[in-house]
């Protein structure tokens, strides 16, 4: 009989230790249980733990006992791992734990004990279908459900004194962030809430059924892969407000056939920022402003920059004749609603 780390082999299975848990792998049936009170070990990587020379044998994972943690990179990288319960004991899950589970099935529910999800914990776990966030569990990390492709709803107790869910969609709590928008909803069309000044990291990743987006007017900031793979979206406006783009914030917006920007200083970007996005496509921009998109980083790849009139840009009421002047993108075109006709960004009626 040879020792693997803390685990002995006998034929195929595989028993050891972790922390508090002990745990017996069959190779031959992918079935792997955890028993025992308190918490599994943290690895400082994927290929510390002792079943890490195993981790395509392991189909599902199942957790007796009162455990409370699931250690940092426990399952990083099983990519046969199709179940886990997660019992109600949990109170935390480290990072890393189920990243690059590709094969991981069905929705998630976590119990009213769990307070933490660790950086990464199911990034790359392209068949969860769903996420139920409990009221206890007050502290996700950076990148959690990040590529979480399948994903169609989060869920949760609204009593969750750091974040909220609405429409499907996950924020902080008081929605200044969109944390993240289920990738694989069915709408085609979303209105980000008024109320939103960033959209965070990975928050529309993905995001393939959407083709409009509607942003906020205080709109300040777009992380890094925010809009990244959105694959159908048609147009984007971004607000005067708008800041900052990140890296790889537009990555595969391939369907887009214009870009509205009514910021005057053009908002940050990296040169990556629009990556695969067509550069040929028209890209309005504030009237006397075209120096500054013309040498900025990530804008300046963009041939085709028109002016916007002022009329496109002023969309609040005049108060002496209460006449409104609203954008409109139709047939892809960027026109004008001014007393109730229409007119393109050249100032001609359109019928």
């Amino acid at each position: 009989m040879a020792a693997l780390c803390c685990a002995s082999i006998s034929a195929e299975i595989i028993n050891g230790t972790s922390g508090d848990l002990t745990f017996s792998l069959n190779t031959e049936t992918g079935v792997m249980n955890f028993d025992g009170n308190g918490a599994m070990a943290d690895y400082e990587n994927q290929d510390e733990s002792p079943w890490s020379p195993y981790v395509y044998h392991i189909t599902s994972v199942r957790f007796w006992g009162n455990p409370t943690a699931i250690g940092d990179n426990a399952f990083c990288g099983c990519q046969n791992l199709t179940a886990c319960n997660f019992p109600s004991t949990l109170t935390r899950i480290g990072k890393n734990a189920f990243n690059g589970c590709s094969k991981l099935t069905g929705s998630v529910s976590f119990g009213n004990s769990l307070t933490t999800l660790g950086d990464r914990v199911f990034k790359n776990c392209y068949k969860i279908t769903g996420f139920y966030i409990s009221a206890t569990l007050t502290d996700i990390g950076t990148e959690a459900f990040a590529h979480c492709n399948g994903i169609t709803y989060f869920a949760g107790n609204n009593d969750n004194p750091n974040y909220t869910i609405a429409d499907a969609v996950l924020f902080n709590k008081d929605k200044t962030v969109l944390m993240y928008y289920p990738a694989a909803h069915s709408r085609t069309s979303y209105t980000v809430p008024q109320s939103v000044t960033e959209i965070g990291d990975w928050a529309f990743s993905n995001a393939t059924n959407l083709t409009e987006l509607i942003l906020p007017d205080q709109l300040e900031t777009i992380g890094l892969c925010g809009l990244e793979n959105c694959s159908a979206l048609m147009e984007i406006t971004f607000p005067a407000s708008l800041q900052s783009l990140g890296d790889l914030a537009m990555f595969g917006c391939t369907a887009l056939t214009q870009i509205v920007t009514l910021a005057t200083t053009p908002p940050t970007a990296t040169e990556f920022t629009f990556h695969e996005v067509p550069k040929t496509i028209p890209v309005y921009i504030p009237t006397g402003t075209f120096e500054a998109y013309k040498s900025a980083t990530g804008w300046k790849a963009f041939k085709n920059k028109y002016p916007i009139p002022d009329e496109a840009i002023d969309q609040t009421t005049n108060n002496k004749s209460q006449t409104t002047n609203h954008k409109r993108i139709q047939n892809g075109q960027l026109l004008i609603q001014r007393d109730n006709q229409l007119f393109n960004v050249q100032g001609a009626r359109v019928e």
